[in-house]
């Protein structure tokens, strides 16, 4: 994201009670391009009272350049034409679109909506502009693209979350990218904003890993807007994108929690599906011909009656005798009726859920076990069994290495 600062002339206090928002056109550059303004949330935009943060009352403008890019070339997302075949029409076919409107958010007020907007010759990108008047400082806005038959349930296509410093002496230009990188950021910081903590959190504070949910992001446009199907107004993202979102946002750290020593639990719910390993900070993957550094939790099935469970799968499968093959990495707690009930992990854990003794028959729903995965400890209880595909648990681990605590 590029920033620039052009000198603009300044409103004074005592011209401010106006405050509109100043449509100026569409750039020379882009004639066909169409910019459409409202204005929403005075107390947003309305800079004239003094306050003692020192804010000024004159008129700081935000004037943003968004490219919004539906994928790689050729990798299946893109974005449909106009409604009418002859708008836009120009000697190389048409250069804009009115399938989607691209718009401008700041803490959740909607400030400005573009419903035409450029598109490239390959449709697979698609351009516009939005200005407003803000209070001058820093300012963290949202930019959306959506259907153009979106309705306040919709989710955004494409979306990312960028912070600015807005001059009071000038418009502050910012140039930005929409794509599914962006969007997978926008997903999994909104997941991290609503876990408890510090009220005052912002995108620059986010660290949180998006490179697996990106793929997840990607995958799901890629069959759901296309240069010849417009996503409808009840698009959403499917559960895959969701859970991974809830997941990155749980490992990403929160401020201030690694200086003042408070206990910080991640929290969620996983499907975990036959022979696939659950690292507890990374997705579930298939399990490898060897263990790697870390063994994690796989449901698999337990030779010789193939009874389903949970575990170290490297120590029930033909394998080189290896110090992993023995690695405990679960433990039963029969005298746990919840989540709730697991104030700390303990000290001893086998290598499959059924080995503990008085081991269960069975795993059954509503069963609590601790995990112990590499320096990550953490509790799960079982909500579903589905014996032919896969289990599914509610979690919590606590994220700093080596700590057993969990309540």
């Amino acid at each position: 994201m590029r920033f620039s600062l052009t000198r603009s002339p300044v409103r004074t206090s005592e011209e401010c009670p106006a405050w509109r928002v100043r449509d100026h056109g569409a750039p020379p550059a882009s004639p066909h391009l169409g910019v459409g303004f409202a204005l929403l949330g005075s107390l947003l935009l309305l800079g004239c009272a003094g306050s003692s943060s020192g804010i000024s009352g004159r008129d700081g403008m935000l004037s943003v350049n968004a490219e919004a890019v539906a994928g790689p070339v050729g990798g299946g997302a893109g974005f449909a034409l106009a409604l009418r075949g002859a708008e836009g029409e120009g000697a190389g076919g048409p250069t804009t679109t009115q399938r989607y409107e691209g718009r401008l958010v700041i803490n959740g007020t909607v400030l400005t909506r573009v419903s035409t907007l450029a598109i490239s010759a390959l449709q697979d990108r698609v351009t516009f502009s939005a200005t407003v008047p803000l209070i001058p400082g820093q300012t963290e806005f949202a930019l959306e693209l959506l259907p153009a038959s979106h309705t306040a349930a919709t989710s955004p296509l494409l979306k990312g979350y960028y912070r600015v410093n807005v001059n009071d002496s000038g418009i502050t230009v910012a140039t930005v990218t929409l794509n599914a990188g962006t969007t997978a950021k926008a997903l999994a910081y909104e997941a991290w904003r609503r876990r408890p903590g510090p009220t005052l959190r912002n995108i620059s504070q986010f660290t949180g890993d998006v490179s697996a949910l990106t793929g997840l992001v990607q995958a799901w446009l890629n069959t759901r807007m296309t240069t010849n199907t417009i996503p409808a107004a009840d698009f959403t993202w499917g559960e895959p994108v969701i859970q991974e979102a809830s997941r990155v946002a749980d490992l990403a750290p929160m401020p201030g929690t690694g200086e003042t020593g408070a206990l910080d639990l991640a929290e969620g719910s996983l499907e975990l599906f036959y022979d696939r390993q659950w690292l507890v900070t990374s997705p579930p993957d298939s399990v490898p011909s060897v263990p790697g550094s870390v063994v994690g939790i796989t449901f698999f099935k337990l030779p010789p009656n193939n009874l389903p469970t949970l575990g170290n799968w490297f120590s029930y499968h033909p394998q080189p005798l290896t110090t992993a093959n023995q690695t405990p990495v679960i433990a039963y707690l029969p005298e746990a009726t919840s989540l709730a009930d697991v104030a700390s992990a303990p000290t001893t854990f086998h290598r499959q859920a059924l080995d503990r003794y008085p081991f269960p028959p069975a795993l059954s729903v509503g069963q609590v076990y601790a995990f112990h995965v590499g320096d990550t400890y953490g509790a799960l209880q079982i909500t579903q069994i589905a014996p032919t595909t896969s289990i599914t648990f509610r979690y919590k681990y606590n994220r700093r290495p080596g700590d057993p605590t969990l309540r």
